[in-house]
């Protein structure tokens, strides 16, 4: 069976919120993939077999039949389809947990909780994909679900939004800087931004400067890994090894040679590292 991958980015005004939908279907090439962090919340609806996932805050692996929603995470989170998969999901913006599904992000840090447990309307949303079959379908059918269910976001998500965006863009500012380009204090930034995403401004900082590494990383003569580490900031090799495996689960070599082996050019999505 082959793997098919559809993903797109939502209508307005759910572009501040959500980052995209998604449709899969078929047999993964590999018995497990690692799963690094970007800073959002995920939903994920089952429409066919199990999945089981590990995540950092979970006691070990759990079998979700029906689909959960993996909140945000500084570790990676292991996906172990138990046959084909069949499943459709949304990821959220770092900001976009609360006004995009109803779901407070902070209790959910680092873990994976079934649709029931989660709240908000994701169970709406699982209803919404089994409605349909063609992934065009199923996608229309939960943005719909999406678009009449947003919230409003309020000066919380704002500055939260707005911080986020200054750590994207240099994730080596410091967090005391960006707060005094906000105009807050150091400690009010911190809180709203744990409130908001459900991580700490630092652990953004953290998360955003490999996220940007890694959206370059399979590019074609890109380099090795000292001279991209240095583009980025890190000076240290074995600190960028720590941080990397940190955040992948794998060494920067092991990273890219299973990618390479594993996945085509045009299907290497940053941050998914198929596992045997």
């Amino acid at each position: 069976m082959t793997f098919e991958f559809v993903q797109r980015a939502p209508a307005e005004p759910l572009h501040e919120l959500v980052e995209s939908l998604w449709f899969a279907r078929g047999s993964m090439p590999y018995q497990r993939e690692l799963i690094a962090p970007t800073g959002s919340t995920v939903v994920v609806c089952i429409l066919g077999p199990p999945m089981v996932v590990t995540a950092d805050a979970n006691d070990g692996p759990i079998e979700f039949i029906d689909g959960y929603v993996l909140g945000p995470h500084d570790r990676p989170v292991l996906n172990e389809p138990t046959a084909h998969t069949v499943a459709a999901g949304i990821v959220t913006t770092a900001v976009g947990a609360r006004a995009a599904l109803g779901i407070d992000p902070a209790p959910l840090r680092g873990a994976a909780r079934s649709c029931h447990a989660a709240g908000g309307w994701v169970l709406e949303l699982g209803a919404a994909a089994r409605s349909a079959t063609e992934a065009r379908a199923v996608l229309d059918a939960m943005e719909a679900v999406l678009l009449d269910r947003v919230g409003p976001t309020g000066a919380s998500v704002t500055l939260a939004r707005r911080a986020v965006d200054r750590l994207a863009d240099d994730p080596a500012r410091s967090v005391a800087a960006v707060a005094g380009e906000l105009g807050v204090s150091p400690g009010q930034l911190h809180r709203v931004v744990t409130q908001v995403v459900g991580l700490s401004p630092v652990a953004v900082r953290r998360i955003m400067r490999m996220r940007r590494l890694l959206e370059v990383a399979d590019d074609p003569g890109v380099g090795g890994w000292t001279g991209l580490a240095a583009r980025f900031g890190w000076y240290d090799q074995s600190h960028f090894t720590r941080d990397f495996r940190r955040h992948t689960g794998v060494t920067p070599s092991e990273y890219r040679r299973a990618r390479i082996a594993h996945l085509p050019a045009e299907d290497r999505t940053p941050g998914f590292v198929p596992r045997p």
